[in-house]
């Protein structure tokens, strides 16, 4: 997005003016180094279609924006933006806790059977008020891992515990889908 552009846009043009005047000046400036990045969806169907794109590409997720929205320097969060993440979850079992920062070590098996650290959690509010103890199984939402083949889950969050599985049942291929690729499409 582009805040300010002498004689083109300023803070208060929509963002489809300011789209079509960096559109404009990357065109102008002809470089390999400087591209116009990100996707445009003017329709439900064309929206759908960019979110199933970026989901397919492992994408981290899209942000929508309105199209006569106001750019608003400095601000990531409200206004005209909506932010959609694809998130991820794992049954995983705590390999231990520090009750001093009210979190746990979570891990898995792999397939030989050795114990794989995959992140940390808070409990803070977390639970049924009894604390978690080592082997608890907990069902963890979390973003994406950036190796599944050896995932470190990334904003991982206990969602619930499991009481229905055991810690050898936690294992290694439950990450084989839930990387993400960092590299951003082109619009061309």
């Amino acid at each position: 997005d582009m805040q300010h552009a002498d004689g083109y846009v300023d803070a208060d043009t929509p963002f489809a003016t300011r789209h079509w005047a960096l559109a404009a000046a990357v065109g102008v400036i002809d470089s390999p180094h400087v591209r116009l990045v990100g996707c445009s969806g003017t329709d439900g169907d064309s929206k759908r279609q960019m979110l199933q794109d970026v989901r397919d590409s492992k994408g981290e997720g899209i942000i929508l924006r309105r199209n006569d929205g106001r750019y608003h320097g400095g601000r990531a969060k409200g206004g005209p933006l909506l932010r959609h993440k694809f998130t991820n979850a794992a049954e995983v079992y705590v390999k231990s806790v520090d009750p001093s920062k009210e979190s746990v070590t979570l891990a898995v098996r792999d397939a030989s059977g050795k114990e794989r650290i995959v992140g940390n959690a808070s409990t803070i509010g977390k639970g049924d008020g009894r604390p978690f103890v080592e082997g608890d199984v907990v069902e963890a939402a979390f973003q994406h891992v950036l190796d599944p083949a050896n995932p470190v889950m990334v904003q991982p969050r206990i969602m619930r515990r499991r009481t229905d599985k055991t810690a050898a049942e936690c294992s290694l291929d439950q990450f084989a889908e839930a990387g993400t690729v960092k590299d951003v499409p082109v619009d061309a």
